[in-house]
């Protein structure tokens, strides 16, 4: 759910040991991957039986959210979808 890659990652980075700007690349591609497994890692050590899928349940809309507005879209125009489907 990401946007164009910011020209600033892509500006080399000089160190003594070479170009290091492949690893902010990385980093900005993966994040996403590491939010999922902190998000499960925290979810199985929620200790409830009703605690977890709570998270789980909020978490996910929250990410659906998020992605919603990265994108563009409104809240009004996604409700008024809804309702004509």
């Amino acid at each position: 759910m990401k946007q164009q890659l910011p020209v600033q990652l892509l500006l080399p980075i000089i160190t003594p040991l070479g170009d290091l700007s492949g690893l902010l690349v990385l980093a900005w591609q993966f994040d996403g991957v590491v939010a999922v497994v902190i998000g499960v890692a925290v979810t199985y050590a929620v200790p409830s039986a009703l605690g977890a899928p709570g998270l789980t349940v909020g978490t996910g809309l929250c990410c659906v959210w998020m992605g919603l507005r990265r994108t563009g879209w409104a809240r009004r125009a996604l409700l008024y979808r809804l309702r004509r489907a």
